[in-house]
């Protein structure tokens, strides 16, 4: 279609896309946009300004921040694979834990998120792998599918198992599979007339 045009990040100030780092995905949450899934910066995850989607850490008059979630992370590997909002929070996904972000936090005007717990051993295979689903979050890692909620009563977030009946089978089938692999193809939806989460993974052997 000839109609279509192309729009490109940029900040609208300037028209310079300098600061626009590169992201496989993107989320909003709590006014400000979260790009992550950087090639060559993968544990790097950056947070626009407040109130907007595309002024970044370095534009004229921006409080957005760059953040090294590496060391945040004491299991796996420390690339981002996923990011959810949840519940005034945003969880930050990795293949062996998850972060749990605050954002809007500030020290005069600096944006100072606030990363103060983890979820350990479990992990998301990929953006595509992280659903929501009302109050709660299913996301599936190496071994099965999970979920994330909130204590009605204590307002701690607790993880917790959802796919006890396919587990085996699902360790068998991606235990094949290699980790480039994982961190790509395999994805989840939600079909809502029946209430039931689908995960989709390339059959065995593949491994390619």
């Amino acid at each position: 279609d000839s109609t279509l045009a192309v729009g490109y990040v940029a900040d609208p100030a300037t028209g310079s896309n300098v600061n626009v780092p590169r992201a496989a995905y993107v989320i909003a949450s709590q006014n400000y946009c979260l790009y992550a899934g950087d090639p060559f910066d993968p544990t790097i995850l950056y947070i626009t300004s407040k109130g907007t989607s595309n002024v970044f850490q370095g534009d004229a008059g921006s409080d957005g921040t760059n953040i090294d979630m590496g060391v945040y992370v004491r299991l796996g590997d420390a690339s981002i694979r996923g990011l959810a909002p949840f519940r005034g929070n945003v969880l930050i996904g990795f293949d062996r834990q998850f972060v749990i972000c605050t954002l809007g936090i500030y020290s005069s005007t600096d944006h100072k998120p606030s990363f103060s717990d983890t979820i350990e051993n479990y992990g998301v295979l990929n953006q595509s792998c992280i659903v929501a689903s009302g109050d709660d979050v299913i996301f599936a890692d190496v071994i099965g599918v999970n979920t994330v909620t909130r204590a009605v009563f204590t307002g701690l977030i607790q993880p917790a198992k959802s796919s006890h009946n396919i587990e085996p089978i699902l360790i068998e089938q991606l235990g094949s599979l290699s980790d480039d692999i994982l961190s790509t193809w395999p994805f989840m939806v939600y079909n809502g007339k029946e209430q039931e989460f689908i995960f989709f993974a390339p059959n065995l052997p593949y491994n390619d």
